[in-house]
């Protein structure tokens, strides 16, 4: 994973815990919405055209063959493509819709819980006298 060394390095500096929680601030920033797949899930191991899952399938092997229907990819590719269809999955189903922030939503997607930064600055110098304020 950490073969380029200065996005490891950044990587390695930040922490995956740091790196998960920025990631979700901004999300709620932007109102967006994260989807989280299971620990567990075979995502390299599953065809993304069938569904059939290839538990005989070892990590060394870079390229990724079907045995129910013959599709062929790269295992990184498939595995994205798995992932991928669990997110739009889980975002289309009824039970994710959400109501937009407005009047009369619930609120799930507002901003309730984030920090924003000030937009008015106070000034230290005293317009008319230009005397400091300390």
């Amino acid at each position: 994973m950490l073969k380029n060394k200065h996005l490891s390095k950044a990587i390695s500096d930040v922490g995956m815990y740091e790196f998960r929680r920025q990631l979700e601030y901004k999300t709620k920033w932007y109102g967006s919405e994260i989807v989280y797949a299971d620990r567990f899930f075979p995502s390299t191991k599953r065809c993304s055209r069938c569904g059939h899952i290839n538990s005989e399938m070892k990590l060394s092997q870079r390229i990724f063959v079907c045995e129910s229907c013959g599709f062929t990819a790269d295992r990184d590719y498939n595995s994205s493509l798995n992932l991928q269809q669990t997110a739009i999955a889980a975002v289309s189903s009824p039970v994710a819709l959400k109501t937009p922030v407005g009047e009369g939503s619930s609120g799930f997607l507002s901003n309730e819980d984030v920090k924003l930064p000030s937009m008015n600055q106070e000034s230290n110098i005293e317009p008319e006298l230009g005397f400091s304020k300390f």
